[in-house]
């Protein structure tokens, strides 16, 4: 029985699709040392900081605005990153992990970001037809273009590499969390006094109290607890069968580690036969799209200039300002 080595998992995913700029290893200090500001200093009005580095085996470039200087904590956090996660060359990396773990047929237990990082890859591989693939670190280290003595592999060699590259060989199984299978038993149902007591998180989805005001009497509310509270959403009746999550939102500590995913599961379960449709509204935000995105929700319908014409002032998210409301929709 061959193995099925998934070598890189996600390593490859990232490091591959940087891999360009990645021969000219003579200008990584030089690289490194370029930058516009002056990295010591602080200042109270905003300037533009920008810094050239050499990052997972590609050239970075930064180009920062803001009264501090980041652009050494960005390179350190990449370099964390490379180190714990993605790694292919680091032992001790997740990635490095889930290679070896492969070519003994067993499993790797993934947390839930790396989960999101290979769900995203295997999706970009499947909608460019495997144009990119995150599985295909192996073939091209068999070309050893970084290292020392570069050759070009014999047919045989590439053909019985292939035999174990692909990103249809990864497999993600789906366990339910604890925090999942608790979620009934941690959820208190039909908050119905003193709904503003959770205005903090309220406030992370929606940020004018006012727009909040419109819906949350109306609504229904629920609270996931999980040795405090974790996660909050305000569900609707918009008639005709669609029951519409009007706010979401986890504490900014506890983001990333599945309590929204499971809030919505929660809410899809308990309404399922009661509502045909459950729908959220949210701005065409580069972080929030795609999570509804993930958790089975599809484009529906827009209304144009909503945030512009509903909020006192500018909305941004993810560095884009929100204009139209996109409504996003999911059968259950």
């Amino acid at each position: 029985m061959k193995k099925q080595i998934l070598s890189i998992i996600m390593a490859g995913c990232l490091l591959l699709s940087m891999t360009a700029c990645s021969s000219d290893k003579k200008n990584t200090k030089s690289a490194s040392e370029q930058t516009t500001a002056d990295t010591s200093t602080s200042t109270t009005s905003p300037q533009e900081y920008s810094k050239t580095d050499f990052v997972m085996s590609t050239v970075l470039s930064e180009k920062i605005y803001g009264t501090k200087d980041v652009t050494q904590d960005i390179k350190e956090e990449l370099d964390k990153l490379e180190k714990e996660q993605l790694s292919w060359r680091e032992d001790s990396s997740v990635v490095s992990k889930i290679n070896a773990d492969a070519q003994k047929g067993t499993k790797t237990k993934l947390d839930s970001d790396m989960t999101s990082w290979v769900e995203d890859s295997l999706e970009l591989a499947k909608r460019s037809n495997g144009a990119f693939d995150p599985t295909i670190g192996r073939l091209t280290r068999l070309w050893n273009i970084e290292g020392d003595n570069p050759k070009v592999p014999s047919k045989q060699e590439i053909k019985n590499t292939l035999e174990d590259t692909g990103y249809t060989k990864i497999h993600l199984e789906k366990v339910e969390s604890q925090n999942t299978a608790n979620t009934k038993k941690n959820v208190d149902k039909d908050i119905k006094e003193n709904k503003k007591q959770f205005l903090p998180l309220l406030l992370l989805a929606d940020e004018q109290e006012s727009m909040i005001d419109r819906y949350i009497d109306r609504g229904t509310m629920y609270v996931l607890v999980d040795n405090g509270v974790k996660c909050e959403c305000v569900v609707t009746d918009e008639g005709k069968g669609v029951l519409e999550i009007k706010n979401i939102a986890t504490a900014p500590e506890y983001q990333g580690k599945g309590y929204g995913k499971a809030l919505i599961d929660f809410v899809a379960a308990k309404y399922k036969g009661k509502y045909s449709i459950l729908q959220v509204g949210t701005g065409d935000s580069p972080l929030t799209v795609p999570f509804y995105e993930k958790s089975g929700f599809v484009r529906s319908h827009s209304i144009k200039n909503f945030f512009i014409d509903n909020y006192d002032h500018p909305i941004f998210e993810g560095g884009v300002q929100l204009t139209d409301m996109i409504y996003l929709q999911k059968k259950i």
